[in-house]
């Protein structure tokens, strides 16, 4: 008996085709919710500066993608407790760094490369 090909790869490209409708509508919720997010770190825990950075800055999210953030202001005993929060507004993992914690060069690579999500 013969394999059929054409049904094997039928399945792998509508399977293909539903990772990347998830991974559409995972970025599209992220993106919505980031405004929320940022205000929320500002307000609740005393971000001055909050900028986007990571995947979903680079336009190159995946399925598997979480948030990146570098928060500036942010208390060193505030940290984990403010990633926590945030991963839990946003639905999926969010990576916080505090920026007074990043050498020089890294800092200067995010503000070149980051979007300003909230300043004041």
């Amino acid at each position: 008996m013969e394999p059929n090909i054409d049904k094997y790869a039928s399945g792998w490209s509508q399977r293909a085709e539903s990772e990347r409708a998830a991974c559409i509508e995972r970025e599209k919720t992220a993106r919505e919710r980031l405004s929320a997010l940022a205000q929320h770190l500002a307000s609740r825990h005393g971000a001055s500066r909050v900028s986007l950075i990571g995947s979903l800055a680079r336009a190159t999210f995946r399925r598997d993608s979480d948030v990146d953030l570098l928060v500036w202001g942010l208390p060193e005993n505030a940290a984990v407790r403010a990633a926590r929060e945030a991963s839990d507004l946003m639905g999926i993992p969010v990576d916080l760094l505090r920026a007074e914690d990043l050498r020089d060069d890294w800092l200067s690579y995010h503000e070149r490369h980051g979007r300003v999500l909230h300043e004041r």
